[in-house]
């Protein structure tokens, strides 16, 4: 049966509504229809108008009405929405369909009150602007979320207002096939778990910044084959996840937020440019992927203060990375794979914090002067790439603990300073091809000549590019300091000797030197007092009968001393000193003064086959020393040394007191012996690990009487001083070298001599 409602053929069997549209009087303006309030009818299953040049629909017109199926709308030149358009509905239909139909304006509050949707589509369709709010309070209802959200198929929205989404909840809100002008807060507020854009022409306007914004949560946004004019990933502040997947962004502009996303992926897209501040302060990244992609410059402090655990680039271009791009950045992984870059432009990482650069099988055209200057990073790896233009000191003030070249092409270049004021604690080049000089001797002598393996900085197996039928000239540069130092240097590499007269008791100080890496041996005398310009950052002794060292290198990372007598370590001889590794091997050390580690800090600090006479108290006062290990040596009167340490481990040594290893938690004191006859049971808890000393039988000994009555013997083990330093003396005769140049034979008399004391 079918009923006229007010102009709608209302179906009663089925419960549809299908209503018609009527011409004005004279039929100039077309067909125009109001749809009347339908509180008259409780139920409907489906309402369907179509075919109007104008449809009216005022706020408050499903009040009281229970939707089942469908609401749709077609084939409407201008349809006009009220305000609260549907407050009062009871219950909406599972689908609203507007399709072929054109909106002047959707105006706020237009659809709230709808809930319970299964789906909602905009297709071919044209809406000027759509409003701030229009869909605020929209999905709250409570027995399921609107499933899909489409506006697809040939729709254009000239403008898309601010928050236009706000409180709504929806599980998939799809723009396909739309050209669309948008409010860069249009998204703000809404909560979906998947924005896709797909086939869209998108203008985003830039606005102000917030200075509190709403919430909002999306659990993955991703554009597809979508052009964009300007994209601030902001936009999406409270997402989990951005992809962006064959698409094109003019210009990826400044956040205007804090980017909470833990992952962004680009792949197969073009980025004409990174502006600054366009990951500013993004702090929660865990991966940011660009693949197959193409980026046009990357401008100054784009990533400034952003926080980023891996940053890939792979298989991708990038035209120009300016200055200061990651300027303050903190990064765990930079990657650049297969990669090319077309300029690389000075201190694009000034004030970096990274702990691993890895570039692989890429070229980049040029490495501007300064390049990768004050970086801070662990390990910095350029494998099977081509770098055609290095410019000088690519490396300035980096501190990095490893940095690997291998098997790379550099064509052009100041290779004579491609090391210069590198901090660097190992340096690896190998099966590197350098467009050489071959005038050019210190250079070639740096970057062609092989090194032993136990060198910090160690170059094997590289060739230069073309000699142009020259010979390469690779002689080191040679020259005698004043005090008869005589030295040969290539570059960052200076190795030292002293001038062979053993009858001089003549103090020779440390060589003036530019170098980093500085190694000085064969001396009777030598007197380190280094000034506070010295870039030496490895300092590596050997064979010095009297070794004074009052202040040691401001830069200095590394130190090894071996077989050698150290008369005194000085008060701030280690002062303020930020140390990797401290080596002390067949060495005996007189005194260590109060205060000679102030301030310092040391990663590790071995000692092997030595003697310690006496450590002032507080020598280590003010100090971190992290971890300390000593196999087969002797400590004599060290009073609290052992209190300023941590990871203390003691194997095949002597100690002649014991006590102030109680204070630490836990050390290892393995196969060691002591001045004591036995030590309290405290003790032997306390140690980590096996050890052959005995517990005292008085279990409830204070330390005060067990070190009176079981340690008396610790003087005759002090006496025996006097025999150590005879022996140390007898030692150097054996073990002067006159091949002194040669580091392999040292290495040699490391394990073929020990101390003997």
């Amino acid at each position: 049966m079918k009923v006229e409602y007010q102009r709608c053929s209302f179906f009663c069997i089925a419960q549809i509504a299908a209503c018609r549209c009527e011409e004005t009087l004279g039929g100039e303006s077309g067909t125009r229809f109001t749809l009347p309030k339908l509180n008259g009818l409780h139920f409907i299953h489906t309402l369907i108008i179509h075919t109007c040049d104008l449809l009216i629909i005022p706020n408050g017109t499903f009040d009281g009405v229970v939707f089942h199926q469908l609401i749709k709308l077609v084939a409407i030149k201008q349809v006009v929405l009220s305000p609260w358009t549907f407050r009062g509905i009871l219950r909406s239909p599972h689908e609203l369909i507007i399709q072929e139909a054109n909106f002047h304006r959707i105006p706020k509050n237009a659809f709230s009150g709808l809930s319970n949707l299964k789906h909602i589509w905009f297709r071919n369709a044209t809406i000027g602007s759509i409003a701030a709010r229009a869909f605020e309070h929209n999905f709250s209802g409570k027995m399921h979320e609107v499933e899909n959200f489409f506006i697809r198929g040939n729709v254009r929205i000239r403008s898309l207002g601010a928050m236009v989404f706000s409180d709504s909840q929806i599980a998939q809100l799809v723009f396909e096939d739309v050209r669309m002008s948008t409010n860069e807060l249009c998204f703000i507020g809404v909560e979906v778990n998947k924005l896709m854009l797909m086939r869209c022409r998108w203008r985003n306007r830039r606005t102000r910044h917030l200075s509190r914004f709403i919430s909002q949560s999306i659990d993955h946004v991703h554009l597809i084959n979508t052009t964009v004019d300007r994209l601030a990933l902001s936009t999406f502040f409270n997402s989990t996840k951005i992809q962006i997947d064959q698409s094109t962004i003019a210009e990826l502009s400044p956040a205007t937020s804090n980017l909470r996303a833990r992952s962004i992926y680009f792949f197969k897209s073009t980025i004409k440019q990174i502006t600054s501040n366009a990951f500013h302060n993004i702090n929660s990244i865990e991966l940011l992927e660009v693949v197959q992609s193409k980026i046009g410059i990357i401008s100054e402090r784009a990533f400034r203060n952003a926080n980023i655990e891996t940053l890939l680039f792979d298989k991708s271009s990038i035209d120009q990375i300016h200055t200061t791009s990651f300027e303050k950045t903190r990064i765990r992984t930079l990657q650049w794979s297969e990669c090319e870059i077309g300029g690389m432009s000075a201190n694009i990482f000034l004030n970096t914090i990274i702990q691993q650069i890895l570039i692989s099988k890429s070229k980049v055209t040029s490495i501007a002067n300064n390049c990768f200057a004050d970086l801070i990073l662990a390990t910095f790896l350029i494998v099977d790439s081509k770098m055609s233009q290095i410019g000088s000191s690519p490396f300035a003030n980096v501190q990095v603990e490893n940095l690997t070249l291998h098997n790379n092409e550099f064509t052009f270049g100041d290779f004579g300073t491609i090391f210069a004021q590198l901090g660097v604690l190992s340096l690896t080049a190998t099966n590197n091809v350098f467009g050489c000089d071959p005038n050019d001797c210190e250079t070639n002598a740096l970057l062609l000549n092989n090194d032993e393996r136990y060198m910090p900085w160690y170059f094997e197996n590289n060739r230069c590019l073309k000699s142009h039928g020259k010979e390469i000239c690779k002689r080191e540069l040679e020259w005698t300091d004043r005090g008869g130092v005589h030295c040969r240097g290539r570059h960052q590499i200076v190795e030292c000797v002293c001038d062979g007269d053993t009858t001089s008791d003549k103090s020779v100080q440390l060589p003036q030197t530019n170098a980093s890496i500085l190694l000085i041996g064969d001396c009777i005398q030598l007197h380190i007092n280094s000034a506070s310009t010295s870039r030496v950052t490895s300092l590596h002794i050997y064979r010095i009968e009297t070794l004074q060292l009052l202040r040691l290198p401001p830069r200095l990372k590394t130190l090894q001393i071996f077989h050698s007598r150290v008369h005194f370590i000085n008060e701030n001889a280690f002062a303020y000193l930020n140390m990797d590794r401290v080596e002390v091997i067949a060495t005996h050390i007189n005194t260590i003064e109060r205060y000679a580690f102030r301030d310092s800090s040391v990663k590790t600090f071995i000692l092997r086959d030595s003697a310690l006479l006496n450590a002032e108290r507080h020598a280590f006062g003010s100090s971190s020393i992290e971890n300390f290990y000593a196999e087969i040596c002797k400590f004599y009167r060290v009073d609290n040394l052992w209190s300023y340490l941590n990871n203390v481990s003691i194997r095949q040594s002597f100690v002649d007191n014991p006590i102030e290893l109680m204070r630490l938690r836990t050390f290892c004191f393995e196969d060691s012996d002591s001045a004591c006859e036995c030590v309290p049971d405290e003790f032997i808890e306390r140690n980590r690990c096996e050890t052959r000393i005995e517990s005292c039988p008085e279990s409830d000994i204070s330390v005060e009487n067990w070190q009176t009555k079981f340690c008396m013997k610790a003087d005759q083990h002090n006496s025996g001083t006097a025999s150590v330093k005879a022996d140390s003396n007898r030692r150097f005769s054996v073990l002067l070298i006159p091949d002194c140049n040669k580091l392999a034979a040292m290495i040699f008399l490391l394990y073929r001599f020990a101390v003997v004391v």
